[in-house]
């Protein structure tokens, strides 16, 4: 059971070739200016949990894979958005008997977060950590270890694509897909909407199951 006795344990971050951080950064970068300017506010809360009405969202018939990958494993919710948004997924990862579920959002004021999905989340579900980050979602990946938890990712285009940075933005989704292969455990699952590198996955060792959810098979 989680309980507010000691300092949070410390994320466990693999170690990685300095090459390669500056190489993820100075992409970010290209796209930082484009991304900046979309600022969800972190304030409004939603005065119930609302769901996307597709099949593997329904906490009343959940995928059986969605189930199962969740169970006892940790949900890393990459540009997860405001505070409205934490709370459905965090939620669903909560409903679904998940460890730990990790927002993770550079342009999102994150400061009171792990509170408010404390107070509203935690109260109801207490075995499930809850973790709220603020970092570019590349740079996050890059840093897990490997086969490490399960992924969602949504409406990443909505928010970022841009035509004066699409070189930059097919390279940085693709670097998504192929960290989403390492981290993602045998079975494990990478879900959402609206999200080119989801797209990729088939190429990386996922099977399509439904609409946006995939499943690793290797």
């Amino acid at each position: 059971m989680v309980t507010d006795k000691g300092p949070k344990p410390v994320m466990q971050r693999r170690k990685v070739p300095d090459d390669k951080v500056r190489a993820v950064a100075e992409t970010a970068k290209q796209l930082s200016d484009y991304w900046g300017s979309f600022k969800p506010s972190s304030c409004e809360l939603a005065p119930e949990v609302v769901y996307e009405t597709s099949m593997f969202f329904s906490l009343k018939n959940p995928h059986p894979a969605l189930r199962e990958a969740l169970r006892g494993k940790r949900l890393v919710d990459l540009g997860a958005g405001s505070i409205n948004s934490i709370l459905s997924m965090a939620h669903l990862a909560a409903s679904l008997g998940a460890s730990e579920y990790v927002a993770v959002d550079l342009y999102v004021d994150y400061t009171t977060a792990e509170g408010v999905m404390k107070s509203m989340i935690q109260a109801k579900f207490p075995n499930i950590s809850l973790r709220a980050i603020d970092e570019d979602m590349l740079m996050f990946l890059l840093f897990q270890q490997d086969q490490s938890a399960n992924v969602c990712i949504n409406s990443i285009d909505h928010s970022i694509l841009a035509s004066n940075v699409r070189l930059a933005t097919e390279i940085y989704m693709s670097d998504i897909a192929q960290e989403l292969m390492r981290v993602v455990p045998k079975d494990g699952v990478a879900f959402g909407l609206n999200s080119p590198a989801l797209d990729m996955l088939p190429d990386f060792g996922f099977t399509p199951l439904v609409d946006g959810l995939f499943k690793k098979e290797w």
